[in-house]
């Protein structure tokens, strides 16, 4: 394959020959005729010409950004053929296309069956009821229903495979692998009609308009990696990045000791936020790698003690790395293919390994060295404290695969127990023939396994902070004052509140940590020394740049700029790291102190830019993804097996049922729109006197719990269609609501929009008032999640006694900006209300009276300058007549001026009293 080749005769010959067969929407033709197959250099006819089609792909300038595409990249045929979808559509039955059940809610049914992870047994039991019995579906039990989903014409994804896997350390304990092919499992991705409008062919570089030359890196055609790839391979071809992840996930809970060590696979095209989310299937299980095996009849043989202890560690380490082998043999060397994308144009396309997704432990069990060793850096144990990313210097794959080769010269005849020792001496993890070792790129070089293997963000940021600067902290403040100041936080919508003891948590989700993230650096504000007393300023300081780094690895879309400023934040952390060790909180569990920061996840944060700048932002390259899917492809089919023998391919069974009911439904979606729509959901059946009856209503309440709309020219609030309470006078929700100068401040707002106005307008006397709202939080740009948060203003309801009222940043001024807290105010929201009446507009007025109201009480302004420790802004409550402790003071708001939820911690200065209670 040479640069020079090009695309276009073969698209022509393609064409060619789809004209001399016919339309390729002829009755038995397949469309995709031709597809999958490797090409030969006859193929590729002449030089390459100069290409004058434009990609296909969306244009990424804007007014912030400006994109230098790779020029040839990603040309597709100019004829299409058929997707996945369309060549089962081709061999339906014209008459019932959910065959081969007899009807969509014959197929709603077993999707149901089979999607409420019923064992057979129950099944059965459900089928046998005496109202399903008198309308029996076709299928009379599980089994049958088991039967026709695995025999029938159903859409399955790509097939499973088996193979035994005999190490010659252990001949006498085969380890069976089931695994699917990976070009299958990518091709099926890419082809995918699914994913339409959510993939990417062409990579390039993205530049922001007005910051001259900084690099904008935010999806994986952004970065450098895929941008090599697309200049090493032939003109027009399309690069598809295949990303593997690996995790094991725990089967058994209680008793036992069962897991699974899943491989899943997806590629670079489709968009970060599509492969985070588990329901679009982004991800596809490849493979179950053998992990349960304890080794025991080959360790028996050994002679010592320490011998057996470390052996199964070593024969785990090679049995991964053959599995890895035989999985990925067919895309060790990218191959040059025709295949249909999902728009169902031809493409020719080169799949190359470019991303391994996996924890600490994998990535060095992965790159075959030695826990002592930094993965993507040459840093040793006792340099990682100390050292910079500057200083550590770039990992190679090739002086791994050197240093194994010296190994063997210098002991030729060795065993797998010497070879393994001489291995951890220097730093390698005892395996001789790493999986990596003839994976080439599309230039023919070899892959860089450092290139490939990512820091994850879950485990090597989330979890970095919580076991230990976290950790650190808390010794130094003392654990009974971290929990009392964790646990005075009061409670805010969309928020996690920490009632009991953080410092007694052994075990934390991702979920929790990041929780708690949110808050940290406000709660040991002003917190001080658990001995001595002292303030403890560089300590808070140094909490604050850690959290820096924490939310800026977070970023979906980072720049050189942003990248830099990363990488400052880490710096100022280990310039001012000795605090922890100064202030005692650098302790083993025995308490006793710890003079080294050698701590490889905190090392590892120097290498983060490295790699957003190769493979896109970091929200792309964690296990967060791997794990999400743990409850679907190991915990929820592990439980419908017997738990004995090979389960794991009993496991599979379970899986490929589900993905042929979910594939089933997909295609339905796309084949039928609408299809699961219940149109007696919509045809209320009333009573003589005109109601709906009570049990209908329920029903439609538990499915529309919140019907909201959309304030008029305001989208990003919405309400629900109902008010929670409906022409209440406000005299009477100025009371409840304790709200002495509601009416009043009322009257002043509207009199800002009409200055003739003399007194409250009469269609104020009553109000509707509603509970609560949503509010969309403001992103910079499209690649930032959208985020609706629920806003709560009502007094305690039922015998709790807690009021839900929430702080909110209110737009005050034309100078708000999108990024910051100039031109803004903080108000805590206390009610949410309209006028029970259309108000009628001021005729002479050319800006008219706002339709939502809100009421809240006012805080300080916001100062210029924040905190210098924290970083954070002090707001205090306001009062009348400036007395403390005297009546709040409020004021009117239009409701739309409500920009966001405005997070407030309590300011707590020394030590917190214990009586502190989130009220």
């Amino acid at each position: 394959m040479t640069k020079s080749s090009s695309c276009h005769e073969y698209y022509a010959k393609l064409a060619e020959n789809k004209n001399r067969e016919g339309s390729d929407t002829a009755e038995g033709a397949d469309p995709a005729a031709g597809a999958g197959r490797e090409l030969t250099e006859g193929d590729w006819i002449g030089e390459n010409d100069n290409m004058d089609e434009s990609n296909d792909s969306e244009s990424e300038d804007n007014e912030e950004w400006r994109t230098e595409w790779v020029e040839g990249a990603a040309v597709r045929s100019e004829i299409q053929g058929g997707t996945y979808w369309e060549r089962r559509r081709q061999l339906e039955d014209p008459l019932n296309p959910c065959a081969p059940w007899r009807d969509t809610t014959e197929l709603e049914l077993a999707e149901w069956l089979i999607s409420a992870g019923l064992p057979e047994t129950k099944i059965d039991e459900f089928l046998n009821l005496k109202y399903v019995a008198e309308r029996p579906p076709s299928f009379r039990s599980g089994a049958v229903l088991f039967s026709i989903i695995a025999h029938s014409d159903m859409p399955s994804g790509p097939a499973w495979h088996r193979e035994t896997i005999m190490l010659d350390e252990a001949p006498e304990e085969p380890q069976e692998l089931y695994y699917r092919y990976p070009d299958e499992c990518a091709d099926f991705l890419f082809g995918n009609p699914t994913f339409r409008g959510d993939m990417q062919f062409v990579p390039g570089k993205v530049f922001e308009v007005r910051g001259g030359f900084n690099r904008v890196f935010h999806e994986m055609w952004t970065g450098d990696a895929w941008i090599r790839a697309q200049n090493d391979a032939p003109a027009g071809a399309t690069i598809y990045p295949i990303i593997l992840a690996s995790d094991k996930a725990a089967l058994t809970t209680h008793s036992g000791s069962k897991s699974s060590h899943n491989l899943l696979i997806s590629i670079g095209n489709i968009k970060t936020s599509v492969r985070a989310s588990p329901e679009r299937r982004a991800y596809l299980l490849l493979a179950y790698i053998p992990c349960n095996t304890k080794w025991e009849v080959t360790v028996a043989k050994y002679e010592t003690e320490t011998q057996r202890a470390k052996m199964p560690g070593y024969l785990s380490k090679i049995l991964f790395h053959r599995c890895m082998d035989t999985i990925l043999a067919r895309i060790k060397i990218p191959i040059l293919r025709i295949i249909v994308d999902c728009d169902r144009y031809f493409r020719l396309v080169l799949s190359p390994l470019m991303a391994y997704l996996a924890d600490m432990e994998e990535q060095w069990l992965g790159m075959a060295i030695a826990r002592s060793q930094c993965p993507h850096g040459t840093a040793g144990t006792q340099a990682w404290g100390s050292c910079t990313g500057a200083e550590c210097r770039r990992r190679k794959g090739e002086e791994i695969l050197e240093a194994i080769r010296k190994v063997e010269r210098e002991r030729p005849n060795a065993s797998t127990w010497q070879f393994a020792s001489d291995c951890g001496d220097v730093g390698l993890g005892g395996v001789r023939q790493p999986f990596w070792r003839d994976i080439k790129n599309i230039n023919g070089q070899p892959l860089d396994i450092a290139t490939v293997l990512s820091p994850d963000l879950l485990h090597s940021v989330v979890s970095m902070w919580m076991d230990h600067p976290a950790k650190w902290t808390i010794n130094s403040v003392g654990e009974h004052e971290a929990d009392i100041r964790v646990r005075s936080d009061p409670h805010r919508s969309g928020e996690r509140s920490f009632s009991k003891r953080i410092s007694s948590l052994t075990q934390w989700t991702g979920r929790q940590t990041r929780d708690l993230q949110k808050k940290w650096v406000a709660m040991i504000s002003g917190a001080v020394h658990e001995k001595t007393g002292h303030a403890l300023p560089a300590l808070v300081e140094e909490n604050r740049a850690l959290m820096d780094y924490v939310y800026m690895a977070h970023y979906p879309v980072h720049t050189t700029k942003t990248l830099d400023e990363m990488n400052d934040s880490i710096r100022k952390w280990h310039e001012g790291k000795d605090v922890f060790r100064t202030t005692g909180g650098r302790v083993d569990e025995k308490g006793n102190p710890i003079n080294h920061f050698n701590v490889i996840k905190l090392h590892i944060a120097w290498h983060a830019s490295e790699h957003i700048q190769e493979k896109g932002s970091l929200l792309g390259q964690s296990t967060d993804t791997a794990e999400r899917h743990h409850p679907l492809i190991s915990k929820k089919s592990f439980r419908l097996t017997n738990h004995r023998g090979l389960y794991a391919e009993q496991m599979l069974r379970v899986l490929d049922r589900q993905a042929r009911m979910d594939l089933m439904c997909v295609y339905m979606d796309w084949r039928q729109p609408g299809w699961r729509k219940n149109e007696a959901d919509n045809d209320e059946t009333l009573q003589e006197d005109g109601t709906v009856p009570k049990e209908q209503i329920a029903i439609k309440r538990r499915k529309t719990r919140f019907r909201p709309v959309e304030l008029g020219s305001t989208p990003h609030l919405k309400l629900n269609k109902t008010p929670h309470r409906v022409s209440v006078p406000i005299a009477e929700i100025q009371a409840e609501y304790q709200l002495p100068d509601l009416i009043q401040d009322l009257g002043t707002l509207l009199k800002s929009f009409n200055p003739s106005l003399s007194s409250l307008p009469t269609e104020f006397h009553c109000i509707d008032v509603w509970n609560d709202m949503r509010v969309e939080v403001p992103v910079i740009n499209e690649y930032y999640p959208e985020q609706w948060r629920r806003l709560r203003a009502h007094p305690s309801q039922g015998t709790d006694g807690v009021h839900h009222y929430d702080p909110v940043l209110i737009h005050e001024t034309d100078e708000a900006e999108m990024v910051g807290l100039q031109g803004f105010r903080v108000g805590e929201l206390r009610l949410i209300f309209r006028p029970a009446r259309v108000l009628p507009q001021p005729v002479d007025q050319s800006v008219p009276y706002p339709e939502y109201f809100g009421y809240v009480f006012d805080l300080t302004d916001i100062k210029p300058r924040p905190e210098p420790y924290t970083k954070l802004h002090h707001v205090s409550k306001l009062y009348k007549n400036d007395r403390l402790g005297g009546q709040r003071r409020g004021s009117a708001i239009d409701l739309s001026d409500i920009t966001r939820p405005c997070p407030l911690f309590p300011a707590i200065q020394g030590r917190a009293n214990p009586e502190i209670t989130p009220e």
